[in-house]
């Protein structure tokens, strides 16, 4: 055998080595390009699971908003009373109740605080007599009988004798007036003095009266917004 024959069966030889040594490390090479890939995958799932938690964010964002919105809707359920009739263009002008009294000079109190405020109300002192028949013959400048700071309509005792209109009335006095038989003697201190001695005067006969020589003090009305108080001897 020549020379040249050992050369290129030891040149075949060296070949079919090299090829059989370089496939492990293709397969090598392969595994690490499938663990590449894994790692790309995991990756991707992870970047997926993040974007996913975004998600939830987002969600917990709209959540809120949903919240504040509900927040809103409570701050309309505030209850709305409505602008006060009393300030009111014109209001003043008109006689709301028909009692021939205009509304600014009724006013919007509720005197005899029965919840109608008197522009609104027929009897606005509560005494028993209507306004309209309080006020007089002049309803522009209502009747003012005791001169104080308060006119018929809405004074309770009118006359300032110490009985209330509304006891006037149950007892037949002149509410106007607080002398009613004109025999010298108040209202008040003969309706007391026949309640201590039954038949010993009478404020509706001038003839049966306070006997001549007993003295006596009247005391204001005292006047109330809820209560009529009715002053005694």
């Amino acid at each position: 055998m020549n020379k040249l024959t050992i050369l290129l069966i030891s040149f075949t030889l060296f070949f079919a080595v090299s090829c059989a040594g370089e496939e492990p490390d293709t397969a090598a090479d392969s595994g690490d390009s499938a663990n590449t890939a894994d790692s790309a995958d995991t990756a991707d799932s992870a970047n997926s699971s993040d974007s996913a938690n975004s998600s939830d964010s987002a969600n917990t964002s709209d959540s809120g908003d949903s919240g504040n919105t509900g927040d809103s809707g409570n701050s309309s359920d505030t209850s709305d009373t409505g602008p006060n009739p009393c300030d009111e263009d014109g209001w003043g002008d008109k006689d709301s109740d028909g009692d021939g009294i205009i509304n600014s000079i009724d006013g919007c109190e509720d005197r005899d605080a029965d919840g109608v405020p008197n522009y609104l109300d027929n009897d606005s002192d509560g005494d028993g007599y209507s306004d309209k028949d309080e006020a007089g013959d002049d309803p522009s400048n209502p009747r003012n009988s005791d001169t104080d700071s308060r006119p018929d309509f809405l004074d309770k005792d009118s006359d300032n004798d110490g009985l209330s209109d509304k006891n006037e009335k149950v007892e037949g006095t002149n509410p106007l007036l607080k002398d009613t038989d004109g025999d010298g003697d108040d209202d008040l201190a003969e309706i007391a003095y026949n309640d201590q001695y039954p038949g010993g005067a009478d404020p509706l006969d001038p003839d049966n009266s306070i006997p001549d020589h007993l003295f006596y003090i009247i005391l204001p009305y005292a006047d109330s917004e809820t209560e009529d108080v009715t002053r005694k001897l």
